[in-house]
């Protein structure tokens, strides 16, 4: 019989895991202090330098003012790569197709892939332009999303769409706003309108001012929850596929 493998800690409910360390304390502490001094940090230039330019009535403090929403969303986007560098340090792995229709040959990918001598990489050269789909496996995945945008160069023009009360999320959520995230009631007789102005405002100005655009899309939009698995055990049953509806959320037919 083989020795019994120890699971990996995410394979364990949250209530089974270890209690964590004094250090894994402290280590969260100082993140808390860190990220929120930045984010305030941020809002403060939001606030006072960037809002202001926008009451000027003439037409170029428009643009100056959207250079300024871009600038402080970089620092955003960098804040996070150097939190996970100090506090959480990630392995984030980028995969592509090499067999089948659509696949790259090692040649496409060493042009997409930039590195060092060392073999660290440098950047990504993936699309300018590009709509990120992704399942809302876990509450911070968001982040590595943006992380990897900055390797893209793109992280001065990230839009995510998510919903409508975490702007009012103190710190975070203003920001959020200033940084013209699409919000959504997730109520498509509410949304329909609201969603079809906004991405045909972000098509239209990432067209005419030809700067990068990346939208962050969770097309399920929530974690597993009891209540949300239960709501979805209609919709899993007019499926064709075999479903397991323990661990699978079936998203409205609107939203697919």
């Amino acid at each position: 019989m083989g020795a019994n493998i120890p699971p990996e800690l995410q394979d364990l409910p949250i209530s089974k895991r270890p209690p964590k360390t004094w250090s894994q304390t402290l280590n969260a502490l100082l993140f808390i202090i860190v990220f929120d001094f930045a984010n305030l940090m941020i809002n403060a230039f939001q606030f006072v330098i960037v809002l202001p330019i926008r009451l000027i009535p003439v037409s170029s403090a428009r643009n100056l003012y959207d250079e300024g929403i871009r600038y402080s969303k970089g620092a955003f986007g960098i804040l996070l790569v150097l939190m996970s560098q100090w506090f959480a340090p990630t392995k984030l792995v980028v995969s592509f197709e090499i067999e089948g229709q659509g696949r790259f040959t090692n040649e496409e990918i060493e042009k997409l892939v930039e590195k060092d001598a060392s073999g660290r990489v440098l950047a990504l050269h993936l699309p300018q332009k590009a709509v990120m789909i992704a399942n809302h496996q876990i509450y911070a995945d968001w982040w590595y999303a943006w992380c990897l945008t900055y390797f893209m160069g793109t992280h001065k023009d990230v839009y995510i769409v998510l919903k409508d009360s975490l702007k009012w999320v103190p710190i975070v959520g203003w920001g959020m706003q200033f940084y013209n995230f699409i919000f959504l009631a997730r109520s498509w007789a509410s949304d329909r309108l609201h969603l079809s102005k906004s991405l045909a405002w972000l098509g239209r100005r990432a067209e005419q001012r030809d700067t990068p655009l990346t939208l962050i899309l969770y097309p399920e939009g929530t974690l597993i929850y009891r209540s949300s698995l239960f709501s979805s055990f209609p919709r899993s049953q007019d499926t064709q596929f075999a479903i397991d509806r323990h661990h699978n959320v079936i998203p409205r037919y609107s939203c697919v």
